[in-house]
């Protein structure tokens, strides 16, 4: 049985339809670059962390060419791209119908735009950015050539400091200036969050020491416009999602769940942008590397999209999403593992909760699956160093074939706790989540789950870690990062 991914329903997001709309409502971009001839020029968007390419167009021998179409195109943020790596950015949004005119050798300064105010004005804050990083360059230089003499130091950061709080105050005025344009909303997603000073009490003290943490936290998204759905064709919400869940979010699933929640609810402010972030989000946590991140994917998909609130998810999503949901919520880190009651050789119950251990490991395996094979001699050798410590394995054979498992038992000397489920009555794989092997678990004194999904190598960092075992001292396996990374899971 393979693992059911979503990555393939949530890495294809549902773009924005496009309705024919007759010629004169379409899009007519022509172009004029000097110093490029007779070759292919490509229109594209970013959506995200992503390009897509959405027309070609031939450059003729005087460098002219045009891009047309009789559907309008989503308001974004867009580029030209060349073979000879020419990259033109530019603003598509009303105004669809433009002429741009550059040449090769300074294509910012030569920069000509007819039909289009708003790259105008896109374009004239790329001249000045330019002109002011000159400016801060030049100074820099200065300082590095006037190290160890104060006044000059000191004067040449001001210099530099005066610099930045012209660039910063061109933004604030142009985002009030030009209030409603996609011009404005990637300007003003440029100012960073200014954090006022840390509440004092009566004696002078930090009311919070972690005020600036936790102010940042709940105004990180003032300056991005969520309101403005076109910003999901820019680079920028994608950069700013991640940098917040990354940076100023506790990396623990419960943490995560708020923050997202917090993220989503103010994507809601438009449609295009709720339809973006939802997806990103969950297909982001569905598909972690690290572990407990699945509980942040069950949270999102049940909320949202078992919900109702994603009107854009067919019945197959839907279908999909359930079955998933469904098959991790039962592993999920600090839930009761399922007491599962398999046979041993003799063919006796054997139920999970009878093993009376400190930590109770459970170890799925099939006896003719390689990684099973190279597994199972480090699952040994751990097991003879911890036992004495409150360790017992559960060594779960999924297939049915008796004589093969107690075969494999003599093979490699198993004197743990031996089982298998010839009879396929105990549905072990449902609340487990067998879709490949092996699989490890471990489990403390109750049985709760304390992690799922390790190498022989981590569960022994983790045993370690649990019995308050410091150093390297009596180690049994190489650490977890010393060992070769490869896919230790065979799928069936």
């Amino acid at each position: 049985m393979r693992k059911i991914s979503l990555l393939a329903f949530l890495t294809f997001i549902i773009l924005k339809s496009f309705a024919f709309l007759p010629a004169d409502e379409g899009y007519n971009i022509k172009v004029k670059i000097k110093g490029l001839q007779d070759t292919v020029c490509y229109l594209g968007y970013y959506y995200a962390d992503k390009q897509y390419v959405v027309d070609t167009a031939k450059i003729d021998a005087n460098g002219s060419g045009a891009f047309t179409g009789t559907k309008k195109l989503d308001g974004g943020l867009y580029f030209l791209y060349t073979p000879k790596n020419t990259l033109i950015q530019f603003l598509i949004s009303d105004a669809q119908k433009l002429t741009l005119e550059t040449d090769t050798l300074d294509i910012i300064g030569k920069m000509k735009y007819t039909g289009s105010n708003e790259n105008k004005l896109f374009n004239e804050f790329h001249q000045y950015r330019m002109a002011e990083y000159t400016k801060v360059m030049a100074l820099k230089k200065r300082l590095d050539a006037n190290k160890g003499k104060k006044d000059s130091t000191d004067f040449l950061n001001k210099e530099i400091s005066k610099v930045d709080e012209e660039v910063l105050n061109f933004i604030k005025n142009a985002s009030i200036k030009y209030p409603k344009t996609l011009y404005s909303t990637i300007l003003k997603s440029n100012l960073q969050v200014e954090i006022p000073e840390s509440p004092k009490d009566a004696n002078g003290k930090d009311i919070d020491t972690l005020f600036a943490l936790h102010y940042l936290q709940k105004h990180y998204f003032d300056n991005v416009d969520m309101s403005d759905g076109r910003i999901v064709r820019t680079p920028i919400l994608h950069q700013k999602l991640m940098d917040y869940l990354k940076r100023l979010v506790v990396p623990h699933p419960d943490s995560i769940i708020k923050a997202c929640d917090y993220i989503i609810g103010l994507s809601k402010a438009d449609t295009t942008t709720f339809r973006y972030v939802v997806p990103t989000l969950t297909n982001y946590y569905e598909t972690s590397k690290y572990m407990g991140m699945d509980a942040v994917f069950v949270h999102l998909a049940d909320k949202y999209y078992l919900n109702g609130q994603t009107w854009w998810a067919d019945s197959t999503l839907i279908a999909k999403m359930t079955e998933r949901v469904n098959a991790l919520k039962p592993t999920l880190l600090g839930e009761s593992a399922h007491n599962i009651v398999l046979y041993d050789t003799l063919f006796r119950e054997v139920p999970l909760y009878s093993i009376k251990a400190e930590y109770t490991v459970l170890f799925f395996y099939e006896p003719d699956c390689g990684h099973c094979k190279k597994s199972t001699p480090k699952m040994t050798k751990l097991y003879e160093a911890y036992k004495s410590r409150g360790v017992e394995i559960y060594g779960v054979d999924i297939k049915t074939d008796v004589k093969e498992w107690k075969t494999f038992i003599q093979e490699y000397k198993l004197k743990w706790v031996n089982v298998c489920d010839p009879y396929y009555k105990s549905g072990f794989r449902n609340y487990y989540d067998i879709y490949s092997t092996p699989v490890i678990y471990l489990l403390d004194k109750n049985k709760k789950i304390i992690a799922k999904r390790l190498s022989p190598e981590q569960l022994e960092d983790l045993i370690r870690h649990k019995l308050g075992i410091k150093g390297d001292d009596g180690r049994i396996l190489e650490k977890p990062e010393n060992v070769k990374e490869e896919e230790h899971e065979d799928e069936h």
